[in-house]
Parts: structure tokens; sequence; C-alpha cells
């Protein structure tokens, strides 16, 4: 049998049913027929795993697998373990495709000879929708035989979001070729609830030839309120510890390759792990107010200003605050290092409720 030329991964878990009956239909009801779609059951405590197995019954492209609950990531590499086709695409179960994206990107791909190809997607949230920007050119081949645009990819998927344009950190954004993947051995790196993604990503751009962006919106992001992304967190500073531990020493790789190329000496090129250390004084905000201040929190205030002090105090967020260059701040998060810097969490705390910085 011949392979599909797309395989879609669905890592599902805990989801509304409507938002996981949209999510399928906007796949399997595509004009462009010539797919698979991998569903992964990530030992979901409902009956989402029965509704995909009903949706399997009555098309054969769906394929469901169950699996005892290991999180995202590990879901996302049964997938990828899984597909068959020529390319991966990745749809999160409370998101969406836009009619005839498929064809579009059939059309697309069968005349060039890429790894990645990334594309615009829709961000809706309380009847609202946008099309994002992102800082790159469309339809312009970014070759990393150029140490310039090895260095551009690399800032862009390290640095935290540029004012007035969207993240490069989503899988779902972007349509990678399997046989990519599998030569590289790139996966999802597991125990990590968040920016998972993000990590896949940067391992993606150490060993990526071509890329290429397409001004076209494909995917429909819905901004869900019930999301991990905003539920409290007890272990949000461990997590994100981890994902320093794997970003940090990726950081000090990519500028060694850059540096090396460039003809520094080695240790003296250091403008990724530059990023990195941006990224993660960019998230400090996002585990005090998961963890520290969520309203979530069983403990009482002062015992959770005590501990957000003692977190900012521990490493390697201790030395990313000290670390990132105050000039190249903002005035709100020149404001931030300051407060931080000097453990005034209660102050930043009321600061930034008033004003988000």
């Amino acid at each position: 049998m011949e392979s599909p030329y797309f395989s879609i991964i669905i890592p599902v878990y805990k989801i509304r049913e409507d938002f996981l009956k949209t999510c399928i239909e906007s796949i399997i009801c595509q004009p462009f027929h010539d797919i698979e779609v991998i569903i992964v059951d990530d030992g979901s405590p409902d009956d989402c795993g029965v509704l995909c197995d009903d949706y399997a019954k009555k098309d054969k492209r769906i394929k469901v697998i169950h699996q005892i609950n290991q999180g995202v990531s590990v879901a996302r590499n049964t997938g990828i373990d899984n597909a068959a086709g020529k390319w991966i695409m990745f749809a999160d179960p409370d998101d969406w495709i836009k009619e005839n994206s498929y064809e579009e990107l059939y059309k697309h791909l069968s005349n060039c000879d890429l790894d990645i190809l990334m594309f615009r997607h829709f961000k809706i949230s309380e009847n609202k929708q946008e099309i994002l920007k992102f800082d790159l050119n469309p339809n312009f081949i970014y070759d990393t035989s150029d140490v310039c645009i090895k260095e551009k990819l690399y800032r862009l998927g390290m640095r935290p979001k540029k004012p007035g344009f969207y993240g490069f950190q989503y899988c779902w954004d972007k349509v990678y070729r399997r046989s990519f993947l599998i030569k590289h051995g790139i996966r999802f790196p597991a125990g990590i609830p968040k920016s998972q993604d993000k990590v896949f990503i940067l391992r993606c751009l150490e060993k990526v030839n071509k890329f290429q962006f397409i001004d076209k919106p494909i995917y429909c992001y819905r901004q869900n309120a019930d999301s991990v992304c905003y539920r409290y967190s007890e272990n949000a500073d461990i997590n994100r510890k981890k994902l320093a531990d794997i970003l940090i020493p990726i950081s000090h790789r990519m500028d060694d390759e850059i540096g090396q190329i460039k003809g520094y000496s080695k240790g003296e090129y250091n403008i990724i792990y530059q990023d990195c250390i941006n990224f993660l004084f960019f998230i400090i905000t996002d585990i005090l107010f998961l963890k520290f201040f969520h309203p979530d929190n069983p403990d009482n205030a002062k015992k959770r200003f005590h501990q957000a002090r003692h977190f900012i105090k521990s490493e390697p967020f201790r030395s990313v605050i000290k670390q990132v260059k105050y000039k190249e701040l903002s005035n709100a998060r020149k404001l931030k290092k300051i407060l931080l810097i000097t453990g005034s969490v209660r102050i930043f705390y009321i600061l930034f409720k008033i004003r988000p910085f």
C-alpha cells in the first residue's frame, strides 16, 4: 500500500468533546484525501478515547493509539514513530485546520526541496480572530549553508517573542519531512509540560538544511482558557528549571558552531546564549504567576511571597536575572529586573496586576 502524503498527529488528553470533534472533522473533511490521522489517546480519563475510536470505525485513514498518560511530548513522539506519511504535521485537539489547506500545501511542497515549511496561523479568542505577523520573509528559502541564515534561524528559535511579532516556537504551524525527523532522531523532550515545542523546533533548526515560510494562514489556534498554559502548576519552577537545563546547553552548542564558522576563538561568540538568557528572564513572570501568585495556590500570601523570593534566588534564575543586559531591555523589563534582583516580589506582583510587563 502506498504511503500517504501527510500524517497528521493529534495528542488527546482531557479535552472538550466538541473541540475534539471540530479538530478531527476539519481534517478528514478536507477535499485532499491522501492523508492519515494518528490520534494518540494519552490515557485520557474521559470518553475522548471512545469518541476517537468511533471516528476510526467510520474513516479508515484514522489510526487511534491508546497509551497510559505520559504527557504531550511522549504522545507526539508515539505519533512520529507510527507515521507513514511523506510529511508530518501536528494539531492540538482544541484547534482546527482551515479548509482546503492540505491541497494548498501539497501544491507548494510538490515543487520544493525543503526539510520544513512554515505557514501563518489564526489566533482565535473570544470571537476575535487575528492573523499574526512573523519576522520572516515569505517564500524565501532559508538555506543554512549560509552562516548568516543559520544564525538568524537559531536566534528566532531561541529568543523570546519580539514586540509586534509572534513567536517561532510552535510545532503545529509547520510541516516536516518525515525522513528528516527520522534521520536525525528528532523528538519532543519528555517530562516538560510547557515549551516542549520550543525544544523540538530548536533541535530541528540544528539539523535543517532548507526552511521556508509561506504567507498562507492554514492553522486555527484556539486560545483556550482551560489550557495548561493558564492553570495553577505546583511544579512550575521545577519544570522550568528542567527546561533551562535543556536550553542552555543547546545555546552553547549553537554558539560554538556559529563562532567556529565565523572564526571566533572558543567562548568568544555567545549571542545565542544571551538570547537564551533573555528567554529565561521572560518566563520568570510566567513561573511566578502560574505557581506563587496563582489564585489556586493553597498557601497564604506571606508563605507564597517567601517562596517566590526563594525561587528567584535559586539557580539558574538568579544568574539569569543578573546576566540579562539591562541596556537592551524595554523600560518595563528594566523595572522587572530591578524588582527581581532586589527581591521585591510583592511590589512586582502589585505592579504587574495593574499593568502587565
